[in-house]
């Protein structure tokens, strides 16, 4: 379990990354190029994956951390 902090740049990555490979299919559309388009899709397959498991992780490690948070934040002993 990590702080979920620490994960956002990963997330961030992904998404950067599937806006690539979206953009990647984008071009091949506008440009009728049947092998662009293929290219961009098996580009954002994994990364979507890939996404969607870092998103999970940073929600599975939030939902287990909020209880802290929030009795750090209002002085409750643990």
């Amino acid at each position: 379990m990590e702080h979920p902090w620490i994960r956002l740049p990963n997330v961030a990555n992904m998404l950067g990354l599937m806006l690539g490979a979206l953009g990647i299919f984008l071009t091949g559309l506008q440009l009728e190029n049947i092998y662009i388009e293929v290219m961009g899709i098996l580009a954002f397959v994994p990364f979507i994956l890939l996404f969607s498991t870092y998103l999970g992780l940073l929600i599975d490690d939030y939902i287990t951390l909020y209880p802290q948070f929030t009795r750090r934040f209002l002085g409750i002993p643990y």
